[in-house]
Protein backbone atom coordinates (compact mmCIF):
# COMPACT_ATOMS: atom_id res chain seq x y z
CA UNK A 1 0.00 0.00 0.00
CA UNK A 2 2.61 2.39 0.31
CA UNK A 3 4.68 2.10 -2.42
CA UNK A 4 1.82 3.15 -4.87
CA UNK A 5 1.52 6.84 -2.84
CA UNK A 6 5.71 6.63 -3.26
CA UNK A 7 5.37 6.50 -7.05
CA UNK A 8 2.54 8.63 -7.38
CA UNK A 9 4.52 11.36 -5.56
CA UNK A 10 7.70 10.54 -7.58
CA UNK A 11 5.65 11.00 -10.74
CA UNK A 12 4.16 14.11 -9.80
CA UNK A 13 7.47 16.12 -9.12
CA UNK A 14 9.29 15.00 -12.60
CA UNK A 15 6.10 16.24 -13.98
CA UNK A 16 6.71 19.27 -12.05
CA UNK A 17 10.51 19.03 -13.01
CA UNK A 18 9.68 19.03 -16.84
CA UNK A 19 6.82 21.68 -16.36
CA UNK A 20 9.58 24.17 -15.14
CA UNK A 21 11.81 23.37 -17.58
CA UNK A 22 9.50 23.91 -20.49
CA UNK A 23 8.54 27.28 -18.80
CA UNK A 24 12.10 28.40 -18.21
CA UNK A 25 13.29 27.98 -22.07
CA UNK A 26 11.08 30.83 -23.20
CA UNK A 27 11.83 33.00 -19.74
CA UNK A 28 15.03 33.06 -20.64
CA UNK A 29 14.84 33.12 -24.33
CA UNK A 30 12.77 36.51 -23.71
CA UNK A 31 14.78 37.66 -21.24
CA UNK A 32 18.28 37.40 -23.66
CA UNK A 33 16.63 38.66 -27.04
CA UNK A 34 13.78 41.05 -25.65
CA UNK A 35 14.92 44.77 -27.11
CA UNK A 36 14.35 46.16 -23.41
CA UNK A 37 15.89 43.46 -21.44
CA UNK A 38 17.61 44.50 -18.32
CA UNK A 39 21.73 44.91 -17.66
CA UNK A 40 22.74 41.35 -16.53
CA UNK A 41 26.41 43.23 -16.34
CA UNK A 42 27.78 42.92 -12.93
CA UNK A 43 29.62 46.50 -13.82
CA UNK A 44 28.21 49.03 -12.02
CA UNK A 45 26.17 51.50 -14.33
CA UNK A 46 27.44 55.05 -15.16
CA UNK A 47 27.28 58.19 -16.66
CA UNK A 48 29.61 58.63 -19.68
CA UNK A 49 32.51 60.76 -18.94
CA UNK A 50 33.45 63.12 -21.24
CA UNK A 51 37.32 65.39 -21.62
CA UNK A 52 37.04 68.93 -20.93
CA UNK A 53 39.01 69.82 -25.05
CA UNK A 54 35.34 67.89 -25.92
CA UNK A 55 32.97 69.76 -23.79
CA UNK A 56 34.75 73.49 -24.47
CA UNK A 57 34.17 72.71 -28.26
CA UNK A 58 29.97 71.87 -27.46
CA UNK A 59 28.06 74.88 -28.43
CA UNK A 60 26.13 76.37 -25.60
CA UNK A 61 23.97 76.02 -23.34
CA UNK A 62 26.26 73.99 -21.01
CA UNK A 63 25.18 73.63 -17.45
CA UNK A 64 27.75 72.84 -14.97
CA UNK A 65 27.01 70.74 -12.08
CA UNK A 66 29.11 70.60 -8.71
CA UNK A 67 28.66 67.36 -6.55
CA UNK A 68 30.98 68.82 -4.36
CA UNK A 69 30.19 70.01 -0.79
CA UNK A 70 28.71 73.04 -0.26
CA UNK A 71 32.46 73.97 1.62
CA UNK A 72 34.39 72.98 -1.82
CA UNK A 73 32.09 74.52 -4.27
CA UNK A 74 32.36 78.52 -2.07
CA UNK A 75 35.75 78.13 -2.30
CA UNK A 76 36.10 78.06 -6.10
CA UNK A 77 34.07 76.53 -8.15
CA UNK A 78 33.94 76.64 -11.89
CA UNK A 79 31.88 79.71 -13.08
CA UNK A 80 28.84 79.47 -13.19
CA UNK A 81 28.61 76.02 -11.96
CA UNK A 82 25.39 75.22 -9.81
CA UNK A 83 25.98 73.46 -6.55
CA UNK A 84 23.97 70.00 -6.37
CA UNK A 85 25.01 67.28 -4.75
CA UNK A 86 23.40 64.03 -2.99
CA UNK A 87 23.79 65.62 0.73
CA UNK A 88 21.27 68.24 -0.20
CA UNK A 89 19.73 67.13 -3.20
CA UNK A 90 16.16 68.15 -1.88
CA UNK A 91 17.34 71.52 -0.93
CA UNK A 92 19.30 72.38 -4.29
CA UNK A 93 17.72 70.65 -6.28
CA UNK A 94 14.96 74.21 -6.98
CA UNK A 95 17.93 75.35 -8.09
CA UNK A 96 19.21 73.31 -10.34
CA UNK A 97 15.71 73.23 -12.13
CA UNK A 98 15.24 77.35 -12.36
CA UNK A 99 18.41 77.38 -14.51
CA UNK A 100 17.69 73.73 -16.47
CA UNK A 101 16.86 74.61 -20.04
CA UNK A 102 16.32 71.81 -22.14
CA UNK A 103 18.42 71.83 -24.78
CA UNK A 104 21.00 72.45 -21.94
CA UNK A 105 24.60 70.06 -22.29
CA UNK A 106 24.45 68.81 -18.01
CA UNK A 107 28.07 68.80 -17.16
CA UNK A 108 28.45 67.14 -13.59
CA UNK A 109 31.87 67.01 -12.37
CA UNK A 110 33.23 66.62 -8.41
CA UNK A 111 36.75 66.67 -7.21
CA UNK A 112 38.52 64.30 -9.09
CA UNK A 113 38.93 61.16 -11.43
CA UNK A 114 38.27 58.91 -8.39
CA UNK A 115 35.25 60.70 -6.89
CA UNK A 116 32.03 58.84 -7.05
CA UNK A 117 29.85 61.79 -6.42
CA UNK A 118 29.83 63.44 -9.97
CA UNK A 119 28.25 59.60 -11.27
CA UNK A 120 25.75 59.21 -8.58
CA UNK A 121 24.31 63.05 -9.17
CA UNK A 122 24.37 62.41 -12.80
CA UNK A 123 22.37 58.81 -12.47
CA UNK A 124 20.32 60.75 -9.97
CA UNK A 125 19.86 63.35 -12.89
CA UNK A 126 19.05 60.83 -15.87
CA UNK A 127 16.63 58.43 -13.45
CA UNK A 128 14.69 60.75 -11.78
CA UNK A 129 14.13 63.93 -13.59
CA UNK A 130 15.05 61.79 -17.31
CA UNK A 131 16.98 63.78 -18.52
CA UNK A 132 19.14 62.62 -21.09
CA UNK A 133 22.15 64.47 -22.41
CA UNK A 134 23.97 64.48 -18.67
CA UNK A 135 28.06 63.65 -19.11
CA UNK A 136 30.44 63.67 -16.39
CA UNK A 137 33.56 65.50 -16.82
CA UNK A 138 36.79 63.42 -16.61
CA UNK A 139 39.22 64.22 -13.84
CA UNK A 140 36.89 66.01 -12.20
CA UNK A 141 37.44 69.87 -10.78
CA UNK A 142 41.30 68.38 -11.18
CA UNK A 143 40.85 68.51 -14.98
CA UNK A 144 39.16 72.30 -14.91
CA UNK A 145 42.18 73.47 -12.39
CA UNK A 146 45.25 72.44 -14.68
CA UNK A 147 43.72 74.15 -17.61
CA UNK A 148 42.11 77.13 -15.65
CA UNK A 149 44.75 77.41 -12.55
Amino acid sequence: MTAAPASSLRKILRDCGVFLLLAAIPALLSGWLHPKRPDWSWSKPGVAEVSLDEILRWSPPILWVDARTAKSYENKHIPGALLLNEDEWEQQLPGFLAVWQPKAHIVVYCDSAVCDASQAVALRLQRELRLTDVHVLQGGWGAWLKTHP
